[in-house]
């Protein structure tokens, strides 16, 4: 595939050119993209230098595939350009996750509806919302959910590279008995944890709870699930945390839940009681996997299991699903027109 790379300089992008040359993704040809600021710029993959390209409109004339990892207005102005010129999107914004014609794939849960949708745009689910389901879509494939309560606790890198260059300065700030830089977050975000930085909507919960909520129904096709969330930023660097409270159909067992859970892919268990090691954003970031912990049934019913799950949010919520996508479409290029 001839492939591009929208938006490359951003923490997503960066994250993305260091899957390429990890696990020697296969192209024909491969050019970078971003604002003029990062024009010139220059990265080595594979042995070859490529240089930064500004993103313009005549850019996907000989593209068959662009991965965007830009905001949402600059991925609805460029993919309506990209398809028009029979370039496959794979879209890490929001712009088009709840468009019933696009499918919203985490390749281990859904990848069927790329084929089913025939779409020229794959939209990239949220970081939180591919943590979650990588878990919960398994277990949900054998005891159908009825109820999902969820409290998150989100790194700075879901806020992008700025964010984690804020934190990083209020570290070396408060160790110097400096002022603190403010300007990403509008307060200290070292040493505190506030409600997720989204906008809150008519209905009390901000943007992050409600993309949870939609995407989750969306990816398992359930438009009247249950489900509750809360979103909050913690001063981590990297990896989100979310502790979940999974109602199902039928009554639990636990050892059902380990079985599941051992066999799903990209899925790693990290339960050891007796040493007290569960999941941690220290021990999970930089890891492909998504790893669970913390499993057991609740107290309040014999239908409830609790989890406690964590995920490196630039990789398989966000860069790394982007490219297991275009991996699989690249193999069967039916959607490749050119």
């Amino acid at each position: 595939m001839n492939l591009g790379i929208v938006g490359c300089t951003g923490a997503v992008g960066l994250e993305i050119l260091k899957l390429i040359e990890k696990r020697q993704v296969k192209y024909n040809s491969l050019r970078l993209f971003a604002s003029k600021k990062s024009l010139g710029r220059k990265f080595m993959m594979n042995g070859n230098e490529h240089e930064v390209e500004e993103l313009k409109s005549d850019v996907f004339k000989n593209l068959d595939c662009a991965i965007f990892s830009v905001n949402s207005t600059l991925s609805k102005k460029y993919s309506v350009i990209a398809i028009n010129n029979k370039c496959t999107v794979i879209d890490n914004s929001s712009a088009f996750r709840m468009d019933p014609q696009i499918p919203l794939v985490i390749p281990e849960i859904n990848i069927d509806e790329i084929n089913r949708t025939k779409s020229q745009i794959i939209a990239n689910p949220n970081c939180s919302t591919i943590i979650l389901n990588m878990v919960i879509g398994p277990i949900n494939n054998i005891n159908p959910i009825e109820k999902i309560i969820i409290s998150t606790y989100q790194a700075a890198s879901g806020a992008g590279l700025k964010a984690m260059i804020e934190l990083k300065s209020q570290a070396k700030s408060f160790c110097q008995d400096e002022k603190y830089d403010t300007r990403i977050f509008g307060r200290q975000f070292l040493w505190n944890a506030f409600s997720h930085d989204s906008k809150i909507m008519s209905n009390w919960y901000n943007e992050e709870e409600m993309k949870m909520v939609n995407e989750t129904r969306k990816i398992l096709k359930n438009p009247n699930l249950k489900i509750s969330a809360t979103c909050v930023r913690i001063p981590v660097l990297r990896a989100h945390c979310e502790s979940v409270s999974l109602t199902l159909q039928n009554k639990i067992n636990i050892n059902e839940i380990y079985k599941i859970l051992e066999k799903s892919h990209g899925v790693k268990i990290l339960d050891d009681r007796q040493m007290g090691q569960f999941p941690e954003p220290i021990i999970v970031s930089k890891k492909n996997d998504v790893f669970v912990g913390r499993i057991r049934k609740s107290l309040i019913d014999d239908y409830t299991v609790e989890l406690f799950i964590v995920g490196d949010q630039l990789l398989k919520g966000a860069a790394l699903n982007a490219i297991q996508i275009y991996e699989i479409i690249s193999k069967n290029n039916s959607l490749m027109t050119k």
